[in-house]
């Protein structure tokens, strides 16, 4: 995966009785190397039911979740002999070293000429060891937290929550047998449409990508929106755009994307006031190998619940520049700037950011105007990587009246032809997809709701 940056600055803001449980993997412990033996002392001192109730400083997540959730996730791999994702798991005793804190022997690997941590080709930037090791020094403290969506695994396999629906591809009118992805179909957006009622759950509490036949699937949406003359069960070929204008996104997949889920304060809404949305799964799928024997059912398990009092809905805001012309052999650099409608009183968190772009981008970033002359960058990846793209959870201070932010995407267009914006995967697109509470007008409004901010 590329370098990427977030924001993760916390200052004395903080969004109500709401902590981040960032679903980070710490790999930077004092192990032998990753077949190491997992059995180790016990400490009375370490409180395994305190997993979810603090998290680590903000300044330091970034760094572990983008070296180490490879490795040490909810369910370890490549050997590795435990998993490491919360604070507490970091506060104890070591595996190699059961008389000492695990924190406490972090050091030893950072640096190691023999057995660094993260193992090569990976490797820390000085800056990053400087905010490690600055932490260790201070006892690992542990850090305000604010729950926002977790980011956990891949699969069926790696959800916590219980799965309640599962919305698949299917035949016209036949959701038991699965898309016959046609031989001819190249680049095509295919929409599947299903009843909110047919979903046990108001709200959205998790949910995990199906991936079916991969040798053609591209990428998938969920989205609740207006389909006028679709009615539950129809499938049929669809514009991607016009459901990104008009539709609020529930989840979206990529690959290098993977599972969501939201602690119990965070739901995403699967009604409309209306009533008359439906729930369309969006699949493009990419036959440009001419597969005859294409049956496809991938797209998403979801777990969902009934809407409590006391949750807060989350809602995605989009934020790009659809402006886009590339000319051949050519760099292109397009900025969008978009300043949030709020009254003088309100404010919006971020929660959230999940970057997105075609084959030929090479770096995007959202960086944030602070009416008060401060940036921040919210996310920066300096080398696009089109096979993983993921979503980031983020710490900054709330949005309000008279912030802005600012979305820059940079293309290298190595090709004979000239580049527009578009669906396929041969034209190009910049967006960033915010997962945003409370629900208010955050972007323009040009199109349904308040939920894009495109130039």
């Amino acid at each position: 995966m590329p370098p990427v940056r977030i924001s993760l600055f916390l200052r004395t803001e903080k969004l109500n009785s709401l902590a981040v449980s960032i679903a980070i993997s710490l790999c930077l412990i004092a192990l032998q190397g990753c077949g190491d033996d997992a059995s180790g002392a016990s400490d009375s001192n370490y409180d395994a039911s305190a997993e979810t109730q603090s998290g680590f400083p903000s300044e330091v997540a970034a760094i572990l979740a983008e070296q180490c959730v490879n490795c040490h996730g909810s369910e370890p791999r490549f050997g590795a002999p435990m998993s490491l994702v919360t604070w507490n798991d970091f506060h104890a005793p070591s595996i190699s070293k059961p008389n000492r804190k695990t924190f406490e022997v972090v050091m030893d690997r950072l640096r190691s000429p023999v057995s660094p941590m993260p193992p090569p080709p990976a490797v820390l930037e000085e800056s990053e060891l400087a905010t490690l090791e600055t932490w260790i020094q201070e006892g690992a403290p542990a850090g305000s937290a604010l729950p926002g969506p977790a980011y956990r695994g891949s699969g069926l396999q790696d959800l916590s929550c219980e799965v309640t629906s599962m919305l698949t591809a299917h035949a016209q009118d036949m959701e038991t047998e699965p898309f016959h992805v046609p031989v001819d179909a190249g680049n095509r957006y295919v929409c599947f449409a299903f009843s909110p009622d047919d979903v046990d759950g108001e709200v959205l509490r998790g949910v995990a990508p199906i991936i079916d036949d991969d040798r053609v699937l591209h990428h998938m949406f969920l989205r609740l929106q207006p389909v006028p003359d679709r009615q539950p069960g129809d499938v049929w070929n669809c514009n991607g755009i016009d459901g990104l204008l008009t539709g609020d996104i529930l989840y979206g997949w990529a690959p290098g994307s993977g599972n969501v889920e939201y602690p119990g304060e965070l739901v995403m809404p699967l009604t409309d006031p209306s009533g008359e949305d439906l729930l369309v799964l969006e699949v493009h799928y990419w036959n440009v190998a001419r597969y005859e024997d294409a049956f496809d059912a991938s797209g998403m398990a979801l777990c969902t619940g009934p809407k409590e009092s006391s949750q807060q809905i989350i809602e995605t805001v989009t934020l790009g520049h659809i402006a886009i012309d590339l000319p051949p052999r050519s760099t292109t650099t397009v900025t969008n700037n978009c300043v949030p409608y709020l009254a003088q009183d309100k404010s919006v968190q971020i929660l959230s950011t999940t970057p997105h772009m075609h084959e030929l981008g090479s770096s995007i970033s959202t960086v944030i105007h602070r009416a008060s002359g401060e940036v921040e960058t919210l996310v920066s990846i300096d080398r696009w990587d089109f096979n993983s793209q993921a979503q980031y959870p983020v710490r900054i201070d709330p949005i309000r009246t008279g912030d802005s932010l600012r979305t820059t995407c940079t293309f290298s267009n190595t090709t004979d032809r000239t580049v527009t914006f578009g669906e396929k995967t041969e034209d190009e697109m910049c967006f960033n997809f915010l997962s945003v509470t409370p629900v208010d007008l955050l972007a323009a409004g040009l199109f349904r709701g308040a939920g894009i901010c495109i130039q």
